[in-house]
Formats: C-alpha cells, structure tokens, sequence
C-alpha cells in the first residue's frame, strides 16, 4: 500500500513538474487536468461540490466497489451520453446534465487512461475545464 501510495505521490510531483517547466519555457497551460486526491476533496467540499463520472465497465464496479456518489457512465457510453439534451440525461442518469461553464466535472476510473479519454471526448461540446482521477485498488 505505501508502495502504491508513494508512486501516486510521485507521478503527481512529475505531473506538477512538467506543467511547471512548460510554463518556464514559454508554454501556455489553462489548467491541469490530472486532480489528486486533496483537489478532489477540496471540490466536493464545496456548496456546489463535484460532478462525478466513474466511466469504468458495470462489472468493475461490483468487483472492484463503486465510488462514493459517482454516477456511472460507461467510457463507451460518455460521447453519446453528453450529446443528449439536459432532460434525457437526467432521465437515463437520474442527474442534471453538466453546463458548459460548470468547473467542477470530475471523470474517475482504474488507472486513468478512460477518464482522460471521457476528458477529451467531451470538449467537442464545448466543455472546457474538467478534471480525472484514478483509483488504485479496491474502493
């Protein structure tokens, strides 16, 4: 468990780091998508708290637990699912459709590489900020 949780640490100090040496050379970065833990807390906190998406497989999540009031949204699923209208989204998901403007969309999954994919595949609808986090582990 240590093991996992300092290569967790790590992979975010990387991410901190490349972000940081990008601006130094002149690159621009809006935001950095990849959340860790305390951010996740911190916006789930708030009065408006998180929207969050588990966008891992039905199966994963009787075997590997489901994630504390994620709505679950296969990542196959995801594209066609934010091309609906706000009320059909709410009927087939039983939440309200996130806006456009909202910054507190959060997509979740195993490892990470589905919910950066959930990431992008909402920006043709112009959603813009957005953020991912990955379980380790059984929840």
């Amino acid at each position: 468990m240590g093991y996992r949780l300092c290569l967790y640490e790590f992979a975010n100090l990387l991410s901190v780091y490349s972000v940081l040496v990008y601006r130094f050379i002149g690159g621009d970065v809006s935001f950095n998508p990849n959340i860790d833990a305390r951010t996740f807390d911190t916006i789930c906190s708030e009065q408006k708290g998180g929207q969050v998406f588990d966008v891992r497989e039905p199966a994963e999540l009787e075997t590997d637990g489901r994630f504390p009031n994620a709505v679950n949204i296969p990542l196959g699923e995801v594209d066609s699912a934010f091309a609906l209208s706000e009320a059909d989204f709410k009927a087939k998901y039983g939440v309200p459709k996130p806006r456009v403007t909202d910054d507190n969309i959060i997509f979740v999954c195993k490892v990470g590489k589905r919910s950066l994919t959930a990431c992008k595949s909402i920006e043709k609808y112009g959603y813009k900020k957005y953020g991912f986090l990955f379980i380790q582990g059984r929840i």
